[in-house]
């Protein structure tokens, strides 16, 4: 996919200005962090992780010290791996964003630098902790997943600083 600003499906609108930061600044803490800065400032308590479909022994996780204990498992073959966030598009403002992220991984005996492209669907709760975050490894499987979110209503619905 390319990194212009192109709206990849109708209906999303893109992240821009003081919101992209804020959503830039989520995976700055997660890369400084890690699991415990997610935990503390990120992810409300209850958060369900959904691993990529498309994973050997796809799994969804409840609760944040069951999520991180997930993704640190996950991540211990990649030490040192870090998140970017490329672009980031609403489907529901202040609650229901598409992240497409790239996970860069420095291949520790190799010194071989990849670039992993990832999505992140992430819903907000009020308090603008992720609540619910399911992860893509191909676009197309995470605008199918927008396509078939419910038209939820919140009753506080304010976007990010």
């Amino acid at each position: 996919m390319s990194r212009d600003n192109a709206v990849p499906a109708p209906g999303l609108t893109p992240v821009q200005g003081d919101e992209l930061a804020f959503m830039r600044s989520r995976y700055r803490l997660w890369n400084e962090g890690g699991t415990d800065a997610m935990i503390r400032e990120v992810w409300h308590r209850d958060i369900t992780y959904h691993d990529p479909p498309d994973f050997p022994d796809a799994t969804t996780k409840h609760g944040a010290a069951a999520v991180a204990d997930h993704l640190n498992a996950r991540l211990e073959a990649v030490p040192g791996a870090t998140f970017e966030l490329d672009r980031a598009w609403w489907a529901r403002e202040g609650e229901l964003v598409l992240n497409e992220l790239s996970l860069h991984i420095g291949g520790q005996a190799s010194g071989v630098q990849l670039d992993v492209a990832i999505f992140h669907l992430i819903r907000f709760d009020e308090g603008l902790r992720a609540i619910e975050l399911r992860e893509y490894t191909r676009i197309e499987q995470a605008l199918e997943a927008v396509r078939a979110e419910p038209a939820r209503r919140r009753s506080s619905s304010s976007a990010p600083p």
